[in-house]
């Protein structure tokens, strides 16, 4: 029946409260998920220079990835699409979802763009490989932040090299620590230079 506990919060409005406001477009965060509703109306979301022509014209070797890449099917629409749709959009917008805009939520960063990486195949499952290459993309198209609400039991040893290679390319690496309450972390968020998130009830508990 409680509705939290007091002081157990991200005391956001105080954060948001500062002069840096709520977020910035500058600011490129990477979503790795099962991609991203890039027309929903409450995110900000990336533009490439990389126009729909059939050429690579920023040179990274994706043809037309003017709103990221689908390395789950290996096309140039990562849009949330796969079966069981919704997760990495609902996760952008906790990242960053517009704020006093009277559509849908506020993010944590408000206003930061994001990067749609779809790393799922249209059947909605996740592979390390896809992962791998979504991160490597993200560290080399210019993006700050990674973040992949996903995980596995087990390491994948070239797992933890592209989250290597994304840390020392200078971006902050998040993932979820798992949603099952176990003492052992899941990976990616198990990985050195990654931070790994978990969640606690309003009260506090795990």
């Amino acid at each position: 029946p409680n509705v939290g506990t007091v002081g157990f919060d991200a005391n956001a409005h105080s954060a948001w409260d500062q002069t840096q406001v709520y977020g910035s477009s500058s600011v490129l965060i990477a979503i790795i998920d099962g991609g991203v509703n890039w027309a929903h109306p409450d995110l900000t979301i990336w533009a490439n220079d990389d126009p729909i022509d059939g050429l690579d014209n920023d040179g990274n070797g994706k043809i037309d990835d003017i709103r990221g890449w689908d390395f789950g099917d290996g096309d140039n629409n990562p849009n949330d699409d796969a079966s069981g749709a919704g997760h990495g959009t609902a996760c952008s917008g906790v990242a960053a979802g517009i704020a006093n805009n009277a559509v849908g939520v506020a993010g944590m960063a408000g206003g930061c763009t994001i990067m749609p990486l779809k790393a799922a195949n249209s059947a909605g499952t996740l592979f390390f490989t896809s992962i791998n290459d979504a991160i490597y993309y993200a560290a080399d198209n210019g993006a700050d932040v990674i973040s992949m609400s996903l995980g596995s039991s087990g390491q994948d040893g070239a797992n933890q090299t592209a989250c290597t290679y994304a840390w020392n390319a200078g971006v902050v690496v998040l993932a979820a620590t798992g949603n099952e309450n176990n003492t052992a972390i899941s990976y990616p968020a198990g990985n050195a230079n990654v931070i790994g998130v978990g969640a606690a009830s309003n009260c506090g508990d795990r």
